[in-house]
């Protein structure tokens, strides 16, 4: 199988769709319409939304009108990925069982 990093889009598509499959071939639809409505439901949720928010204000001084990106954002974003990455992880990982989707 290919590293994921060397794959075009369409691969992962096709990865996607394949380990998305049951035996039988078919696409469990239900599973996969419970994890995205579970997945928008982590997005609109109030502690997501606190913990963009601290960010936001922990690091909006930095931010300006300046056409220019500075290299400090970068930081915060790292950061921002961080935070929610492991929000929506935790989230997951409390509400469905991982042996399901292996």
């Amino acid at each position: 199988m290919l590293a994921l990093s060397t794959m075009s889009e369409e691969d992962t598509e096709v990865l996607f769709l394949q380990d998305s499959t049951r035996s039988n071939g078919s696409i469990n639809g239900h599973d996969f319409d419970d994890i995205v409505g579970f997945l928008e439901g982590i997005l609109v949720d109030d502690s997501f939304v606190q913990a963009q928010n601290q960010l936001f204000d922990k690091h909006q001084a930095i931010f300006t009108e300046d056409e220019e990106n500075k290299l400090e954002y970068m930081d915060v974003f790292q950061q921002y990925c961080e935070i929610m990455e492991n929000h929506i992880e935790d989230r997951l990982a409390a509400s469905f069982a991982v042996s399901a989707w292996c």
